[in-house]
């Protein structure tokens, strides 16, 4: 929602599921994958785009209970991997500055963008600052890193 990487939501709908595994079979996928989906004309979902490495939302999936990361590791070791779904907690990652162009350039109705934002602020949500442009931004963010990875 929001245009392109503005609003991304994480939910338990488990719909594509079946698309997207037809898709990893097919090309016979091994490790993680981003696998992007918009409805066509007829609601249909349309695979948009695959991108077979970590992407910009990935915190959001391990935020949001699915313990991505770890469960790749493991599969790629040949481990075998619990049948059952991990209960995911419906979390949303915005890009604020993205999120306020797609407001202003209009690419949804802005009552019903700005409506649907301020519900999903009421919920856990990931603000990504890495790509910020503000100033002292992505210095502080790197200086946080660095610190907490000489801590460990």
């Amino acid at each position: 929602m929001g245009g392109s990487a503005a609003w991304v939501s994480s939910t338990q709908e488990t719909a594509l599921i079946d698309y997207a595994s037809a898709i990893a079979e097919a090309i016979d996928l091994e490790g993680m994958c981003e696998m992007s989906f918009l409805p066509d004309t007829s609601g249909r979902p349309r695979l948009l785009e695959l991108n077979c490495r970590p992407w910009l939302q990935i915190e959001l999936v391990e935020r949001s209970g699915f313990p991505i990361v770890e469960m790749s590791l493991r599969a790629l070791a040949g481990e075998t991997l619990p049948s059952d779904a991990p209960k995911i907690i419906p979390h949303h990652w915005i890009q604020p500055e993205r999120m306020a162009l797609s407001i202003l350039h209009g690419e949804y109705p802005r009552f019903r963008l700005l409506s649907d934002l301020t519900s999903a602020l009421r919920q856990p949500i990931v603000i990504p600052i890495y790509g910020s442009r503000l100033p002292g931004i992505r210095t502080r963010w790197t200086e946080r890193s660095v610190r907490r990875a000489l801590r460990n």
